[in-house]
Parts: C-alpha cells; sequence; structure tokens
C-alpha cells in the first residue's frame, strides 16, 4: 500500500499555498508603490519566498511510503529511496509528545544497520492503517516522550 502527504490528510499546506500569491503581491504593491532600488529588492524577496515555499511543499507531497510483504520503502522528497526489510526493523512504535495532542504523535522505524531512524507525523493519509501494519510485523512499543524528551534519547535508553 501507498502512504503519502495529501492536502486532504494535511489542510495546513492549503495555508502554504494561499501564502504564495500573497507574498507576490505584496512584492508587486511594494514595487508600484515604492520603485526604485527598495521596491525591486522588496519584489524580489517575495518571490524568492513563494518559490522556496511551492519547492518545498512540492518536495513534501513527493513523499511518500510504501509497504509490502518484503518491507517498507521510503520515498524521500521523490528522489532518495530508503528499504528497510521488515526483519531487518529492530523497533518500532509510536512516540507521543506531551502536551501536543493529535498533532504530537509519530510513528517511528528504527534499523540498527546503518543506524537508520525514520519517523513518519500522523499527516500522512491513512495513518492509522500504517500504524496497524507496522504494529503487526514488528516489535512494536507506545512512547510516551516528556516536554524535554527526544525520541532519540528515549530510544538510546531502550536500546542500549
Amino acid at each position: 500500500m501507498v502512504y503519502r502527504i495529501t492536502l486532504k490528510s494535511n489542510p495546513r499546506l492549503l495555508l502554504v499555498y494561499l501564502f504564495i500569491p500573497c507574498a507576490l503581491a505584496l512584492g508587486g504593491l511594494a514595487f508600484w508603490m515604492g520603485g526604485g532600488l527598495w521596491g525591486v529588492i522588496i519584489l524580489a524577496g517575495g518571490a524568492l519566498i513563494a518559490w522556496t515555499l511551492l519547492k518545498f511543499t512540492r518536495r513534501q507531497m513527493k513523499t511518500c511510503i510504501e509497504s509490502g510483504e518484503e518491507g517498507l520503502t521510503f520515498s524521500l522528497y521523490g528522489e532518495e529511496k530508503a528499504v528497510l526489510p521488515w526483519p531487518s526493523v529492530r523497533l518500532a512504535g509510536m512516540a507521543q509528545e506531551e502536551g501536543k495532542g493529535h498533532r504530537g504523535r509519530k510513528l517511528f522505524v528504527y534499523q540498527e544497520e546503518g543506524d537508520k531512524l525514520f519517523t513518519v507525523p500522523d499527516e500522512f493519509e491513512r495513518f492509522e492503517a500504517l500504524v496497524a501494519e507496522v504494529r503487526g510485523r514488528t516489535d512494536f512499543r507506545e512512547i510516551p516522550l516528556g516536554k524535554t524528551e527526544t525520541l532519540k534519547d528515549k530510544l538510546r535508553e531502550l536500546l542500549g
């Protein structure tokens, strides 16, 4: 099954898409009103911000996770692929950050070979199905994280 971030699973991305034309409009307004060197600088700054946001969101939308009988394949930003066969997954689970509610949940998968740790935010579509699939195939743990604790530190404690 393929899991990815979509506008439906992460509606906050809509705010980024709405901010892009606003940055361009503000830059254009500054150029129109101020003219001269400052207008050009502000217009260029607005265009740079819009371009950076567009690149960022497009890369995020290309990220996907494929699960199958053999394991998990993480396609990061549509460029780099990492394959984790199920037998090589040393530890997996759900980390819950204190005080962050629903947005503080992250699925994590750790492969000891190569010391690889992948975290998946709940912004992926069908997140619960991915969690259920990983739960059924790995040593799955529920890990609460305090406000100052990090997942890496907690895993170091668990793994020795």
